[in-house]
């Protein structure tokens, strides 16, 4: 019986391309596509995941490089901030007590000019000295008074004429210095010597001196001098609030603050008045603030974070001065200087939300763009897998007919023949002598199959159309 003839006109799957397919055996084996669907899909899900999770890594750790590059900046800002409040309230302390020192000195070269002219014979209660004596006061605007007193306290000159003959309580002033030296007493709550006065005049009983407003006082910068058997005590009351009048001035911040303290740590004047919040009372005792327990006496000026002259954290320097046992501090409030910073920090901020934003929507589109990709590879690995099924049942269908099946190209040179073919002819196109094209037959004629050899006795007609859309008929003799 001669076996039916089957003809493959065979398009090339637009999957898989001609050189992948073997002339043998184009299509894969039923293990292989069977296996196949079900390992590369987890690992086509596996890498998509892995990519996934790496671009998300990555726009995470930009993001983070970013921010702390940004908060770095920040902090370093913060501290440059401080660090130049710290150098104001240092550069402050020093100048202001210079400037006091500067004062204090002149104030004392005034009392040894007037005991120069008593130590010359002047007499103190003489026209000559009650006039030097008023023109020191006016030449030397800080002080609120000037005065000499025996040693009994009886005033004999004065620049303000009610003392004149008043004895003054000489125990606020502390020790006297010795004769021919000077010395700064304590601060004094009192107003002028008159507030002092525990007598009338010349020694005549009399009602004492009214006590002062609070946070008024002076500071007594006392010298005494022989005249002959006589022993006399020039009284000058310099005026703190003067300096912390020019202080407040040259500071011209409501969140800056100074004052005057004495050696032992008593407050003398401060720009931080009464009304203010934590504001400390004159002549209250700071000896706990840092100058007193972390630096002096070892050293004279310094600056330090923490406890000041008001209530909270404070910016402070302090100053020694040199002549003098006085001490001015500067403070700034932390607070105002951080929050300064926080202003001068919003544009950072911005910039930080900006980049935040950027970031993360870069990350969103790029995961996005990535689980789009994903989605369009499952697709076409969806399709392959439908492609390979099919093939795979293809094959299993080719490979159990019975009928010759081959293939062709457009030349009709056979590229493909079935194990059925193999089995009756004996012979494989690629096997010396095998068949190597059949004739293909147009409209003028029929052209003979070449190289047939060995398979006589079957014959058949065929056709195929082209992709160009001719067609291609032809004559198949076998002879066997």
């Amino acid at each position: 019986m001669t076996p039916n003839l089957a003809l493959e006109a065979a398009r090339e799957s637009p999957l898989e391309s001609p050189r992948e397919s073997s002339l043998a055996s184009p299509l894969a084996s039923p293990l292989a596509s069977a296996v196949q669907p079900l390992v590369q899909p987890k690992l086509g899900r596996t890498r998509a995941g892995l990519r996934r999770g790496l671009s998300l890594a990555a726009g995470g750790l930009l993001l983070a490089v970013v921010l702390l590059g940004l908060a770095a900046v920040a902090l370093y800002d913060r501290e440059q901030q401080i660090a130049q409040v710290r150098e104001r309230s240092e550069l402050m302390a020093r100048m202001f007590a210079d400037s006091l020192t500067r004062n204090v000195e002149s104030t004392a070269l005034a009392t040894a000019t007037l005991a120069e002219l008593l130590a010359s014979g002047l007499a103190p209660e003489g026209a000559e000295i009650r006039t030097a004596v008023k023109q020191t006061l006016v030449n030397l605007s800080f002080l609120r008074g000037i005065a000499i007193l025996d040693v009994q306290g009886q005033v004999l000159a004065s620049a303000d004429e009610a003392e004149l003959g008043r004895v003054i309580d000489l125990a606020p002033f502390g020790p006297l210095p010795a004769a021919g030296r000077d010395g700064l007493g304590p601060y004094v709550a009192a107003r002028r010597l008159l507030d002092l006065a525990s007598g009338g005049a010349r020694g005549a009983p009399g009602a004492v001196g009214a006590p002062a407003p609070a946070g008024v006082g002076f500071l007594p910068l006392l010298r005494k001098v022989k005249v002959g058997s006589r022993q006399l005590l020039l009284v000058a009351m310099i005026n703190p609030a003067a300096f912390t009048n020019f202080q407040q001035v040259t500071l011209n911040d409501q969140h800056a603050a100074a004052a005057i303290l004495t050696y032992g740590g008593r407050l003398v004047a401060s720009t931080a008045t009464g009304d203010a919040e934590g504001a400390r009372p004159v002549g209250a005792d700071l000896g706990a603030l840092p100058p007193f327990t972390a630096f002096l006496p070892r050293i004279e000026s310094g600056s330090w974070i923490g406890d000041g002259l008001r209530a909270g954290r404070q910016i402070a320097a302090f100053r020694v001065s040199a002549s003098r046992p006085l001490l001015v501090t500067v403070e700034y409030s932390f607070d105002a200087a951080t929050a300064a910073w926080l202003r001068r920090s919003q544009g950072l901020m911005l910039a930080a939300l900006a980049a935040t934003l950027l970031i993360g929507a870069m990350t969103v589109i790029a995961a996005r763009s990535l689980r789009a990709r994903e989605l369009a590879r499952a697709a076409l690995d969806s399709a392959r897998r439908v492609t390979a099924e099919r093939e795979r049942e293809l094959n299993v269908t080719v490979q159990s007919l019975q009928e010759l099946i081959f293939r062709t190209d457009a030349a009709g040179v056979i590229s493909y023949v079935n194990p059925r073919w193999r089995s009756v002819t004996d012979a494989d196109i690629g096997t010396s002598g095998a068949i190597g094209a059949i004739g293909a037959r147009g409209a003028s004629g029929t052209r003979s199959a070449s190289g047939a050899s060995d398979m006589s006795g079957m014959s058949g007609m065929g056709g195929a159309s082209t992709t160009s859309g001719g067609v291609h008929l032809w004559d198949l003799v076998i002879r066997t």
